[in-house]
């Protein structure tokens, strides 16, 4: 049984003749009789009788009318209904990230879901970058976006930017000269334990050690001991770039720039992959334009 032996046995129905049938299906009318007897053998049922002026429908052949003609209609509807999901995605997608990444940009993701896709329901959820990983393999959220600590052969991430990881100050205690790598050995640090693994892993090439005096593992609470005068850190940019622009901080530029990239990585399962594909879109467009505007990276 196929889509177009549904087509011929409803042209048949509608047109109550075999002959009428085969002139307006342009086949051959021993064909189209062979294709409702294969038809009639694959149901195992009658489904017209022979009447003197052509043939009329069984009760099997209108019982089947009313499943031949909604598959038809069906699948006529298909090509539109996926142009309407495309255009219009909806469902509920669960967002994972961690904190210190959240100000920074869901606000503008966000606004752009509820701009572009309002039927489109997105919930924010943050975790440690190392709990992130298992809530994407176990389900737990759909997308993740969380900066490249580890490496899985399970899921593969896409790169949404390279981010600047800067030397925090207050102003009136910046360098007046350039950091390089190796000078952060000389430099009392204030840092947590997953921010301290990030810049590990991005100063890995230069060899350069860390000199962690105090830990704090809240980013928030780092930033205002910062801004206070209390110590200095390391910070990705966009986390400190308004306090930058409002004069509360001063950023300063470690050698050339080192540089985290920001992955967005997305859970094997399958459902809702409209829905899921519009989100990934917006992403990608809200953090090219974030990387044009300058979120991520500081000035020369």
């Amino acid at each position: 049984m196929d889509i177009r032996g549904l087509h011929y046995f409803t042209r048949i129905a509608a047109l109550g003749s075999l002959t009428r049938a085969a002139a307006d299906l342009r086949i051959a009318q021993p064909a189209l009789t062979r294709h409702m007897h294969r038809l009639e053998h694959e149901l195992g049922v009658t489904l017209f009788n022979r009447v003197q002026r052509g043939v009329e429908l069984t009760d099997a052949g209108r019982r089947f009318l009313e499943s031949a003609s909604r598959i038809i209609r069906d699948i006529e509807r298909l090509p539109d209904d996926i142009k309407t999901d495309i255009r219009h995605p909806s469902g509920k997608i669960a967002l994972g990230m961690n904190q210190p990444l959240c100000p920074a940009v869901v606000p503008t993701i966000i606004k752009s879901a509820r701009e572009q896709h309002p039927h489109l329901k997105v919930k924010v959820v943050h975790a440690s970058n190392n709990a992130l990983l298992p809530w994407i393999m176990d389900g737990l959220v759909d997308l993740a976006i969380m900066p490249e600590i580890v490496k899985s052969r399970s899921v593969t991430p896409a790169i949404l930017v390279r981010e600047e990881m800067v030397l925090l100050t207050s102003p009136a205690k910046a360098p007046r000269k350039a950091i390089q790598p190796r000078d952060l050995a000389d430099i009392p640090l204030i840092m947590g334990d997953a921010n301290r693994s990030i810049v590990e892993l991005v100063l890995d090439r230069t060899r350069a050690e860390l000199n962690v005096d105090t830990e704090i593992n809240d980013h928030e609470t780092v930033r205002l001991m910062v801004q206070a005068g209390a110590g200095t850190t390391i910070l990705p940019y966009s986390l400190v770039r308004r306090e930058c622009d409002a004069g509360l901080l001063k950023a300063t530029r470690i050698g050339t720039g080192i540089y985290r990239r920001i992955m967005l990585v997305a859970a094997p399962v399958r459902e809702n992959a409209m829905a899921r594909a519009a989100l990934v879109l917006l992403i990608k467009q809200v953090f090219a334009a974030m990387e044009n505007d300058g979120a991520f990276t500081l000035k020369a």
